[in-house]
């Protein structure tokens, strides 16, 4: 059941809060440690430097930290003989040569670790030369799969812009601005 905090309790959290752990507060109040830390929270109450610096709020000097020579987080079970171990590759990595459909066309993996291009500008370099700066390899056809060195086109980026210009349609007048008609 809820339990509301009333203005006398919030008064003495106020006082209490600054210098005392949230513990010994949910005590006092008769609260959990969870309720003291979220109303402090909601009341944008902070601990005081002086109980900050204290050996409360620290490790103590010569104390042994529970996960030391530990590294990092370690899973139990088969856990140890399922990762992958050094220089492995996964079972989705694709080998260079590989080819993939993306929304843009087909690209061909180039190169390790993760390096895709076009496949139309590979096969305009490995064919044709070298794709100047700025410039754009552009099917004839349109068919991706199509990728002959005979269907390409090397075009600029402005001459790109104009081939996939469409204009707007036009729109239709809106309703109230067509004539009325009278019925005879």
């Amino acid at each position: 059941m809820r339990r509301y905090w009333t203005t006398v309790e919030i008064r003495r959290l106020r006082e209490v809060y600054p210098n005392m752990e949230n513990g010994q507060i949910g005590e006092l109040l008769g609260r959990t440690w969870s309720a003291v830390q979220n109303m402090a929270v909601k009341l944008w109450l902070h601990k005081s430097a002086a109980f900050m610096a204290s050996a409360v709020c620290r490790f103590q000097k010569g104390c042994k930290v529970w996960n030391a020579g530990l590294n990092g987080w370690q899973a139990g079970g088969r856990a140890g003989e399922t990762k992958f171990k050094k220089g492995q590759r996964g079972i989705r990595q694709r080998k260079v040569g590989s080819v993939r459909r993306t929304r843009d066309g087909i690209e061909v993996k180039i190169a390790e670790p993760n390096v895709w291009r076009s496949k139309a500008r590979v096969v305009w370099e490995k064919h044709i030369g070298p794709i100047p700066d700025g410039a754009i390899v552009r099917l004839k056809d349109g068919n991706w799969n199509n990728c002959k060195p005979d269907n390409l086109l090397l075009i600029t980026r402005a001459e790109h812009a104009r081939m996939n210009y469409r204009p707007r349609r036009p729109r239709p007048a809106p309703a109230w601005t067509a004539p009325l008609r009278l019925a005879a």
